[in-house]
């Protein structure tokens, strides 16, 4: 009965089979070993579209077994790699592209991406289907795998509230509904900014003011109610009662 292979390649050796080759079949199996739980593979290529090929039964030194794959290089756009067929295996994956790459194998069905410049785990399981074991990207911040920020090439994206105790400084544009429970206003410990509010509301706690801007305009409002207006031309207008010279 001659000998077979498993998965990744390692030989079982048949019984009475090998005769005084034990020992070398043995010690490769341990490379074979060595390799699939801790050998890093580097990949330099520029190419959007990449395979690997399954590694040799029986032989060591085979790079597409090792535990990790790390690419670098200078892609022009999002790469796709094509994993073997019929191997089935967890990939440690350090991606120092500035680009995503996307793991597919067999009728792609399901694939998983691991961003650019960030690492992640796939299992592919040699058939269909690449499975994510970490969600997102260095450049995100997640709670129970939702993401709530995003670094981006123009600034942070952030899908929920921003709370802080110290300072926010703004360097940008900044598109947003902002609410407080205390003051917003520019200066230590509250928010300083050279950003520009656009078609945003600035809501005060929960007392029912807003802030809003209006074109060029400003408008003060009470429970959805304008109060107030302030025009660029620095024109003011009310709906009640002008105080001058009165305590607040």
């Amino acid at each position: 009965m001659p000998s077979t292979y498993t998965n990744l390649g390692f030989e079982k050796q048949a019984t009475g089979e090998n005769a005084n080759s034990w020992g070398t079949i043995t010690n490769t199996n341990f490379e074979i070993i060595d390799e699939a739980l801790s050998e890093i593979n580097t990949i330099s290529s520029s190419s959007t579209s990449q395979s690997i090929t399954a590694p040799s039964d029986g032989t060591e030194n085979q790079t597409s077994r090792y535990a990790t794959y790390r690419y670098t290089g200078s892609p022009s756009g999002a790469v796709t790699v094509t994993l073997p067929n019929n191997v089935k295996k967890i990939i440690n994956v350090i991606n120092e592209y500035s680009q995503n790459i996307t793991f597919q194998v067999g009728s792609g069905s399901a694939t998983a991406t691991v961003y650019a410049n960030s690492s992640g785990i796939i299992h592919t399981d040699g058939s269909n289907s690449v499975y994510s074991l970490s969600e997102g990207s260095a450049n995100q911040l997640r709670y129970n795998g939702v993401t709530k920020a995003e670094a981006v090439s123009g600034g942070v994206n952030v899908t929920g509230d921003l709370s802080t105790t110290g300072d926010i400084t703004v360097t940008g544009t900044l598109n947003a509904t902002l609410s407080a429970t205390g003051a917003i206003s520019a200066g230590a410990n509250n928010i300083t900014t050279t950003a520009t509010l656009n078609a945003g509301t600035v809501s005060l706690g929960t007392n029912g003011w807003t802030v809003t801007q209006d074109g060029t305009n400003l408008l003060f409002k009470y429970n959805g109610t304008s109060k107030m207006k302030l025009e660029s031309n620095g024109n003011l207008t009310v709906t009640g009662n002008v105080t001058a010279y009165g305590s607040i």
